[in-house]
């Protein structure tokens, strides 16, 4: 199987801008409560140590 994380999926299928618009924020929280702001949270993190530890 070709697993390249753009089609595997199990309970909700592809939000990849389908025809549904199922790719909203509203939708994707209402399936997967909290996941997008930890997402966030985790993004905000990594990109705050790397500039906090760039040398200008």
């Amino acid at each position: 199987p070709d697993f390249d994380g753009y089609v595997q999926t199990e309970c909700c299928g592809s939000f990849w801008h389908n025809s549904e618009h199922s790719d909203t924020l509203a939708t994707i929280e209402e399936l997967f409560p909290g996941r997008p702001m930890i997402r966030l949270n985790a993004y905000t993190t990594l990109v705050f140590e790397f500039l906090k530890h760039l040398n200008p």
